[in-house]
C-alpha cells in the first residue's frame, strides 16, 4: 500500500510539472496579425498597397507559420506581391516578424473590398490555429493626370528656336561683313554657332511630324554648343551644374539671345 502511494505521488508530481510547463509555453507565446491599406481611397490609374504584418514571440520551435495567401478582393486586381522576414532572439525566446505587401489596381470606379487576411500556424503540439483580419473597404476615384513631357517639349522647342535664330543671325552678319573685307586664303575655322547650325541641318529633321524623336539629338547639339561657346567642362552633365557655371560667368538667357 505504501509503494502505491509513492507511485501516485511521483506520477502526480510529473503531471503537475508538465501542466505548469505547458501553461508557461502558451503564456509566453504571443501571435499577432495586422492588415492595413496605405490609404482608404486611390485614383483609378494608381496602385493601392495592402501591408500585412504577422508577428510572434515565444520559445524556439513553439510556432510554425504557414505562408499568407493574397486575400480575395472585389473590384481589384492583384499586380504584385513582396515579402520580408526579420528574426531575433533573446535567450530561448524567439521574436519573428513577417511582412507582406500586396499591390492592387482598381477594375472600375466605385467601392472595392479586400476580404479578411488569414494567418494559419501550428503550435508545439501541431495544433492548428487561425487568425483573421477585418474586411477592408477601398474607394476607387477618378484618375489623376499623369506627368507628361509637354513642359519639357515646350522648353526644348523654345531653346531650339532661340538657338536657331541666334545662329542664323550671327552667320548672316558674318557673311555680310565678309563681303567687304579681304578674303584670307586659309582653311576657315568654324565658330561654335556654325558648327551647331550645321549639326541642326545635318542631324535634325525639323520637318518631321515625330518631333519627339528629335529631342535627344537637339539636346546633345545644344549642350555641345554651350560647352564650346562658354568653355563648359566635360564633367558637367546636369542642367543645374550648367546654370551654376553660366551664372558664375555672369551669363544669362538674355545674354545668349543677344549674341
Amino acid at each position: 500500500m505504501g509503494k502505491m502511494k509513492n507511485y501516485f505521488r511521483i506520477y502526480a508530481s510529473f503531471l503537475f510539472l508538465f501542466l505548469i510547463s505547458v501553461e508557461f509555453i502558451f503564456a509566453a507565446t504571443e501571435v499577432k496579425l495586422s492588415a492595413r491599406l496605405d490609404s482608404d481611397e486611390v485614383p483609378f490609374n494608381k496602385e493601392a498597397k495592402l501591408q500585412v504584418i504577422a508577428t510572434w514571440k515565444g520559445p524556439i520551435n513553439a510556432i510554425k507559420f504557414f505562408p499568407i495567401d493574397a486575400p480575395t478582393t472585389t473590384n481589384l486586381k492583384l499586380i504584385a506581391t513582396s515579402t520580408a522576414n526579420t528574426v531575433g532572439s533573446n535567450g530561448d525566446t524567439l521574436m519573428s516578424t513577417r511582412e507582406y505587401e500586396f499591390s492592387f489596381v482598381g477594375e472600375t470606379l466605385g467601392m472595392a473590398y479586400i476580404d479578411e487576411v488569414i494567418l494559419r500556424y501550428h503550435d508545439a503540439d501541431l495544433q492548428e490555429h487561425v487568425l483573421r483580419s477585418a474586411r477592408l473597404p477601398l474607394k476607387i476615384v477618378d484618375p489623376v493626370a499623369e506627368k507628361d513631357s509637354n513642359s519639357l517639349i515646350t522648353v526644348y522647342g523654345v531653346l531650339l528656336l532661340l538657338l536657331f535664330g541666334v545662329i542664323s543671325g550671327i552667320i548672316f552678319y558674318k557673311k555680310k561683313k565678309s563681303q567687304t573685307s579681304t578674303v584670307v586664303a586659309t582653311a576657315p575655322v568654324k565658330t561654335p554657332e556654325e558648327t551647331a547650325l550645321d549639326a541642326l541641318h545635318n542631324e535634325v529633321d525639323l520637318h518631321t511630324p515625330e518631333i519627339n524623336s528629335q529631342y535627344d539629338e537637339i539636346s546633345r547639339i545644344v549642350w555641345r554648343y554651350l560647352r564650346k561657346r562658354f568653355d563648359v567642362p566635360e564633367s558637367v552633365g546636369t542642367t543645374d551644374e550648367l546654370m551654376q557655371i553660366l551664372e558664375a560667368q555672369n551669363v544669362t538667357m538674355e545674354d545668349i539671345a543677344a549674341l
